[in-house]
């Protein structure tokens, strides 16, 4: 079966499934790649367009995107739209004979286990400790529930470095990634409670916190 080829969205970012991200489409290159995506210069109405990271380089692993909704188009051609993280991919063959990039696609699942609940509900649990100890710190609620949590949902609420969730992203086992996740707020909490910590010796020592 060819590999489908889907055009690419180099970005300084790490989309997941699911997630909602909004964009301001303001490049010549991208609004053609946008409106290819809703069906014109010979693409399927709504088809998927691809982001990988960019870093230091350019990621083969990424996230496909569907257009969710455009909520704004200027006289000028700019758009403002949001869209939708729908599935994972790693990309076989990178293509410059468009304005923008494309790339033939692979796309892959997780492969079958059986979820750890307790896993999970141990990392929605810090999760909640953690968004209540750094509340000011742009963590988001993102309706998380120890009972319905997932890897994906947390790492993007608890604002993972870009590494970091690029590496989620490429594993194909949830419960690695809960684990890895587990970790990772393991050690904020513990910087949150060294801070906390050095705060009351400051003030037990009749040097008030200088951030308050």
């Amino acid at each position: 079966m060819k590999a489908p080829i889907i055009p690419l969205f180099p970005l300084e970012l790490v989309v997941f499934p699911g997630q909602v991200v909004p964009l301001h489409i303001f490049e010549e290159r991208y609004k053609a790649m946008v409106a290819a995506c809703r069906g014109g210069d010979g693409g399927a109405g709504n088809s998927p367009f691809g982001i990988s990271f960019q870093g230091a380089t350019l990621y083969r692993v990424g996230c496909s995107l569907e257009i969710g909704k455009i909520l704004r188009e200027y006289e000028d051609g700019r758009l403002d739209l949001f869209a939708v993280g729908k599935r994972r991919y790693r990309m076989l063959k990178l293509y410059n004979d468009r304005p923008y990039f494309t790339g033939s696609v692979e796309f892959f699942e997780d492969g079958e286990e059986a979820a750890d609940q307790a896993l999970a509900e141990r990392v929605g649990e810090l999760y909640g400790q953690l968004r209540t100890m750094g509340r000011g710190q742009g963590l988001a609620d993102a309706g998380i529930a120890a009972s319905t949590s997932n890897s994906f949902q947390i790492a993007q609420a608890a604002n993972l470095e870009l590494e970091q969730r690029q590496h989620l992203l490429e594993m194909t086992s949830e419960n690695r990634r809960l684990e890895a996740v587990e970790d990772y707020l393991k050690q904020r909490l513990a910087l949150f409670h060294e801070q906390l910590e050095a705060k009351k010796r400051r003030e037990a020592n009749g040097h008030p916190d200088p951030l308050n």
